[in-house]
């Protein structure tokens, strides 16, 4: 959960079968829901609610979208507009205290449609790839493409529309905004180039970290502080890099692991 103080998990339970499971205190788990896999997993703000993409069965490409609400063991199903489960491929899940932001890829396209649920109705939010939330703030972080076919980070309100733009690069595969702080991490690629910048609301970049050649990029900052995590893939390895915003050695510890990393859906 964003304050760190409950976690879920989707662990395999056989070779067609995986399990969403909450984590008690004591290390024992509790079921949350049964699928042959998941994708894409998101507390909301207050640990209440549970977002996740399932996929039913082997071979399936219906991937469906689910909300449950804690101690509830039965998810509702959301419905996309225009968008039947198989015409898609699911993509991120973003909540804020207002609602649940969701971007989908239609078959046969590459341009991203995304999504607003409060609750009780769908509102489409257009052609944006939901990255993140800025906490605290009714501004989602969502990466558009520009006419040139660059990225272009920007702020987006739910009915309101587009606000500002932070940041334009040749990819921006990850973002991620601190509470109570003037500034967001975005993961820049230009070329081979890329690197994690601090980026504030004026557009005015900083480079925090250089990760030449990496790739399979997530970005991800603690609720308080500005200790952030980094995790791509570098070659053959998998690594995890633990940082603190604007240190001049920024490096704390480094993961990690030989081989891919396996994913948990296609």
């Amino acid at each position: 959960t964003p304050d760190g103080l409950d976690i879920a998990v989707v662990k395999r339970t056989s070779r067609s079968s995986h399990e969403l499971a909450y984590v008690n205190d004591d290390g024992s788990t509790e079921t949350l829901a049964t699928a042959f896999d998941f994708a894409h997993v998101a507390w909301d703000s207050l640990g209440a609610r549970i977002a996740f993409w399932s996929r039913a069965m082997v071979g399936a490409n219906e991937a469906r979208l689910n909300v449950l609400v804690r101690p509830s063991t039965e998810p509702m199903e959301l419905a996309l507009p225009n968008l039947p489960p198989g015409s898609f491929v699911p993509g991120h899940l973003v909540w804020t205290n207002d609602g649940l932001a969701i971007t989908v890829y239609p078959a046969g396209g590459d341009v991203p449609q995304s999504f607003f649920w409060d609750g009780q109705a769908m509102q489409p939010l257009g052609a944006y790839d939901v990255l993140a939330w800025i906490p605290r703030a009714q501004s989602l972080l969502a990466v558009r493409a520009t006419p040139e076919g660059d990225a272009e980070l920007v702020t987006l309100l739910p009915g309101r529309g587009q606000t500002a733009t932070l940041l334009t690069a040749t990819a921006i595969p990850a973002v991620a905004a601190p509470a109570d702080e003037r500034y967001v991490l975005a993961v820049s690629q230009v070329g081979g180039n890329v690197r994690v910048l601090r980026v504030d609301w004026g557009g005015r970049a900083e480079e925090v970290l250089a990760l030449p050649g990496a790739t399979e990029l997530s970005l991800h900052i603690s609720p308080v502080g500005g200790v952030a995590t980094v995790g791509y893939l570098l070659g053959d390895l998998a690594k995890s890099d633990v940082f603190q915003v604007g240190a001049a050695e920024p490096v704390i510890t480094s993961i990690v692991q030989p081989g891919p990393a396996i994913p948990v859906a296609d």
